[in-house]
């Protein structure tokens, strides 16, 4: 299969799966974050469709775009079907002509997101360098190989929910070992994870209501921490600062305090401590502005949540997300379910000195 643009030869490997592969034969980020692509002849109208949901999952939650191919343009993604694989792409652009390939019964919008996802130089995150630590593979003869493909380096918060995550629960791809956690991958999302997004708007610096970044705690510069959004403090005058953390399937907001470097935060009436691991923090480089900047989710009844930041997903009911809100001394969740109604009012830390 190929198309009847001029074609770069890369080295590539074709391998049968029920899960996608990604082709590393060199390469770089796209510049300024635009993918040109061309849809191949053989790819038939049910699949377009879902390409565009594809297209339609990045442009909503990213600064990443997809424009069609025009004559003159050296770099672009050639989207094909092949019916020997489920999925397989080149990683990152790689110049000229590469590919992004889906087949049999993979042409759904979240294996075209993953296909393309490997595309914008993100890897499979159950590869990751602490997969060990977040899938057990008991009972299994034969453990999988680990290795990091993924060009987006700070590595925080493990995503089970990304849809660079495959479905979990067998030997090949593992079994969570964290609690409440059931669900991987698309089983767990229809679209890109909130850290997906994350991840790809800091891997392509996107600007704009897209320049928040969360930041794992052992990776903080000093330009971090000047960065980060305060406005409360303890009773004794410490400012505290938004944070997140994964706990029994749930990414949640706490409050950092930056002189103990811990993140604090209740769940479900529960306050728990968190040391100085496994957590991450916000920092909006340029502050908070008038145009996207609306990140107090105190009153649900007039809150937007097109200006909100999310923080993070129920895994298990991936119709559950968890956006920052703020009160009195004090910032927690504001539930939301299906993106309309508030599941409850906002969790706050308690009992935080």
């Amino acid at each position: 299969m190929g198309s009847k643009l001029p074609i770069w030869m890369g080295l590539v490997l074709l391998i049968p799966s029920c899960f996608s592969t990604s082709v590393k034969v060199g390469g770089r980020t796209w510049p300024n974050g635009v993918v040109k692509f061309h849809i191949h002849h053989g790819v038939p109208t049910v699949d377009r469709i879902e390409i565009q949901k594809a297209f339609d999952e990045f442009h909503s939650k990213t600064c990443v775009r997809f424009q069609h191919w025009q004559f003159g343009d050296y770099n672009w993604v050639s989207i094909e079907r092949d019916n020997s694989v489920c999925g397989i792409a080149h990683t990152c652009q790689t110049g000229g002509y590469q590919y992004a390939r889906f087949g049999g019964h993979c042409g759904t919008k979240a294996q075209i997101i993953h296909v393309l996802g490997h595309s914008l130089c993100l890897g499979h995150e159950d590869l990751r360098a602490d997969r060990d630590a977040n899938l057990r593979f008991g009972g299994c003869s034969r453990r999988p190989g680990r290795y990091m493909t993924n060009w987006y380096t700070a590595r925080g918060i493990y995503d089970y929910a990304s849809q660079m995550h495959p479905t979990c629960n067998s030997c090949h791809h593992g079994s969570p070992t964290k609690l409440n956690v059931t669900k991987c991958g698309s089983d767990a999302t229809p679209g890109l994870s909130v850290l997906d997004v994350d991840s790809i708007n800091s891997l392509y610096n996107c600007q704009g209501c897209h320049r928040h970044r969360w930041r794992p705690v052992e990776l903080l510069t000093q330009q971090d921490r000047t960065n980060m959004i305060t406005g409360f403090q303890t009773t004794s005058g410490t400012p505290l600062y938004p944070c997140r953390a994964f706990l029994e399937g749930r990414i949640i907001a706490g409050r950092f305090d930056n002189a103990a470097n811990t993140c604090s935060f209740s769940h479900e009436g529960t306050h728990v401590h968190v040391e100085t691991i496994g957590f991450e923090v916000l920092t909006i480089p340029g502050g908070i502005s008038q145009q996207c900047g609306n990140y107090r989710l105190v009153n649900h009844t007039t809150v937007d949540l097109s200006k909100a930041i999310p923080v993070g997903t129920v895994v298990d009911d991936y119709k559950m997300r968890s956006y920052i809100a703020f009160g009195d001394n004090s910032v927690g969740n504001a539930w939301v379910h299906d993106g309309a109604g508030f599941g409850h009012f906002a969790e706050m830390p308690v009992n935080v000195l």
